[in-house]
C-alpha cells in the first residue's frame, strides 16, 4: 500500500462522508466501533514505527476519528431516546 502511495487514498475512501456529514461507509455502530478499534490501535503505535504516509495524514486521522466517535454518540443517543417497536 505504502510502496503504490494508495495510504492517501485509502484513508480518504474511510472518512467519506455523506452531505450530512455521518461517514458514508460506516452506518451500524458495529462498524464504527472496529474501525474506531483500528484507528486507536494505530495511534497508540510509536510514531518511529509507523509509515511517512499516516505520519503526515495525522491531523486527518485524528479528525475522521472524532468524527467516527461523534456519530457513533449521536447513534447511541437516538436509539435509547426511541421507543423499541417492539414495546411501542
Amino acid at each position: 500500500m505504502h510502496q503504490g502511495n494508495m495510504s492517501a487514498a485509502v484513508l480518504q475512501m474511510i472518512f467519506a462522508s455523506k452531505p450530512g456529514g455521518s461517514p458514508q461507509h460506516f452506518g451500524r455502530m458495529y462498524d464504527k466501533k472496529v474501525n474506531l478499534l483500528g484507528l486507536i490501535s494505530l495511534m497508540a503505535l510509536p510514531q518511529e514505527s509507523t509509515l511517512p504516509p499516516l505520519q503526515n495524514a495525522w491531523p486527518q486521522l485524528m479528525a475522521g476519528t472524532m468524527r467516527l466517535l461523534t456519530t457513533l454518540k449521536e447513534q447511541q443517543v437516538c436509539l435509547t431516546l426511541a421507543p423499541h417497536p417492539k414495546y411501542s
